[in-house]
């Protein structure tokens, strides 16, 4: 028993350490995104709340995000609108408050739906995943994430349409989709389910080792 949970550590260890590399760069690309939308008072303030957050101000950051959220809204720009959400989401994530995150990943998956760009939706619903499994309920992060349990008697690892991993997989989202089996192993792991979670892991590691960075895994 020892030894397998040896294993499972392992393979947690080293695929949260190659999700951490990505999910900083994937960070620093999305809160940088608006840089260069326009010259107006409302991105300046975008771009100084981006200054802020880079300098671990997220409060600071989070107070300039909400008004330029709000003359967004007014002129219902979507896609800006998401952006700004997702950021916040990730400045309340830097603050340890999982739940306020929680909540404005739900309007950005709301906004990415209303613009039909379903692959930022898989995306973020494997965000929201995670922090349900931060916050001690991975029941609710595998539903985002599968919608369904694992079926050994099919033994396939197959989910539901409108879950982040079935989305990445017909967006053919590679990144996404090692993601999402990450975040569904971790979150088996969590509730106790350790065949479960190591089958999802495993296929994490060897999805990834067909993404364009192998390096991370060395």
């Amino acid at each position: 028993m020892r030894r397998w949970l040896g294993v499972l550590f392992l393979i947690s260890l080293t695929l949260c350490l190659w999700l951490g590399n990505l999910s900083l760069i994937t960070e620093q690309a999305t809160i940088g995104e608006l840089v260069n939308a326009q010259d107006t008072n409302t991105t300046q303030q975008v771009n100084q709340g981006i200054e802020r957050y880079a300098r671990g101000d997220y409060r600071g950051a989070i107070s300039l995000w909400k008004e330029a959220l709000k003359v967004y809204e007014q002129s219902n720009e979507a896609a800006t609108i998401a952006i700004i959400n997702e950021n916040l989401a990730r400045a309340y994530q830097q603050l340890g408050d999982t739940q306020e995150a929680i909540g404005y990943w739900e309007k950005v998956i709301y906004y990415y739906q209303t613009i039909g760009n379903l692959q930022k939706v898989g995306q973020v619903l494997t965000e929201q995943g995670q922090a349900y499994s931060n916050l001690g309920q991975p029941g609710k992060a595998i539903a985002l994430l599968c919608g369904a349990n694992y079926d050994k008697s099919q033994g396939k690892l197959e989910c539901l349409p409108g879950s982040a991993l079935q989305i990445a997989r017909e967006q053919q989202d590679k990144l996404g989709e090692v993601a999402a089996l990450g975040s569904l192993g971790e979150a088996y792991r969590l509730r106790g389910d350790y065949n479960e979670a190591i089958d999802y892991l495993e296929s994490a590691l060897e999805e990834a080792k067909t993404y364009n960075n192998p390096g991370y895994l060395a």
